[in-house]
């Protein structure tokens, strides 16, 4: 009986660990969203992690974050990552977040990532692409998916811009890969 009460403290201790680390990754994940409403490139670009992954469309990048911060693409679209979600409250307001750690996004089956891109997110492209980048990342690595439209019209899918891998560095959360 001992050995049980041990074993479900540790349990949930680590399940506790757990989801406070996917809170954790969330509040970073809406604070870089923010980046975009508020055109904060500096903040923006601050998030970034040594080397990044881009989960685009046909590429393979893995740059370092001095090579993205010379092109600075990204900030160029920040007015078309919020033309769908208008503002942040809207956003805020109309779009779930989820948040995977590395077991999750990395189990056999994938259950949990076809759940969010198939059913959820409408994004079945990202999945591809974050399964094509999984080389890079590491068990401090959370899938962060905020293209989640409580309301499922084709008009509420943002898509990629909303969708970024977080890790968990000495420094705070790092971008360690994004779409852009």
């Amino acid at each position: 009986m001992r050995i049980l009460v041990i074993l479900f403290i540790i349990f949930s201790w680590v399940f506790s660990n757990a989801q406070s680390e996917k809170e954790e990754a969330k509040k970073a994940f809406m604070d870089i969203v923010s980046c975009y409403f508020k055109k904060d490139c500096t903040k923006f670009y601050s998030n970034l992690n040594d080397s990044i992954t881009l989960l685009n469309v046909n590429t393979n990048d893995h740059i370092s974050s001095k090579l993205l911060l010379e092109k600075k693409k990204s900030c160029e679209k920040f007015t078309a990552y919020i033309e769908k979600t208008k503002s942040l409250d809207y956003y805020f307001k109309n779009y779930l977040v989820a948040v995977m750690d590395y077991n999750e996004y990395t189990s056999p089956d994938r259950a949990e990532l076809r759940k969010y891109f198939f059913e959820m997110s409408g994004s079945p492209m990202c999945l591809m692409r974050v399964n094509a980048f999984n080389k890079f990342f590491t068990k401090n690595d959370y899938l962060v998916i905020g293209d989640i439209p409580k309301e499922k019209k084709p008009e509420n899918f943002v898509g990629s811009p909303y969708i970024m891998m977080l890790r968990k560095t000495k420094a705070g959360w790092k971008i360690s890969a994004f779409t852009e």
